[in-house]
């Protein structure tokens, strides 16, 4: 805290100027520093810094050995960087894209890669409402030992007025199964509402080997809601 001494110009002073307060006390005029805010982060931020530093633990504590099949392995899989598309990844950016996701999809980090090519499931995700609820349909089955759904939802919309793409939510689905699951309360906490029979979201998905970071082609397009039989 500093006095403040005033000149026959200036005789009066009072209020803030960018980070500094201007106060009149029992001991005279001064001027202080404002404290900054704690800047606090939605949940769901906190929950992302979270995902970001066990991965960023979990690539500490690999041995060279480990680190060393990560890089190699995405020369082997032609692992881009999306800015950049004649830039591979490097073995630790790899790690943390895939476990990071992993880790959001409700997986556990992967820490030794396998070197394989899988095939994908053709499955297609369908939706379905009933009474307030909505579901996930997905068939043929997908085999849970081999594969995740990385899977995205936008609100609900007029079919004739466009969708945007950065409407889409990732909606964790459980990991158990994907042939029939409620989505309720996961699309109500992202979005307020269920979308209602006949109505339109845009549906986004992909499907991701559980033992290598490899990836589906992401199929994004409008997905009517039926009712739920």
């Amino acid at each position: 805290m500093a006095r403040v001494k005033f000149s026959p110009i200036v005789s009066d002073i009072a209020g803030s100027i960018g980070g500094i307060t201007f106060q009149k006390n029992s001991y005279g005029n001064s001027l202080r520093m404002k404290p900054f805010p704690i800047k606090v982060g939605s949940q769901k931020q906190l929950d992302q810094r979270s995902i970001l530093k066990q991965v960023q633990y979990a690539w500490q504590a690999l041995s060279d050995s480990q680190k060393k099949a990560w890089q190699n392995f995405s020369a082997f899989s032609a692992s881009f960087a999306n800015h950049n598309p004649k830039s591979l990844l490097s073995g630790y950016n790899l790690f943390l894209k895939y476990n990071i996701l992993r880790l959001t999809c409700g997986l556990s980090i992967l820490s030794t890669v396998s070197f394989s090519v899988p095939t994908f499931p053709s499955s297609q995700p369908t939706l379905e409402t009933d009474g307030g609820h909505l579901y996930i349909y997905v068939y043929p089955l997908v085999d849970i030992s081999s594969f995740f759904m990385e899977y995205y939802l936008s609100p609900p919309k007029n079919i004739n007025s466009g969708f945007v793409k950065s409407n889409l939510r990732l909606l964790k689905l459980p990991v158990e199964s994907y042939a029939s699951e409620e989505l309720t309360d996961l699309y109500r906490s992202a979005f307020g509402i269920i979308p209602q029979v006949d109505q339109f979201v845009l549906q986004g998905f992909r499907y991701v080997s559980v033992a290598c970071p490899i990836f589906s082609k992401m199929v994004i397009a409008p997905t009517q809601v039926t009712i739920h039989i």
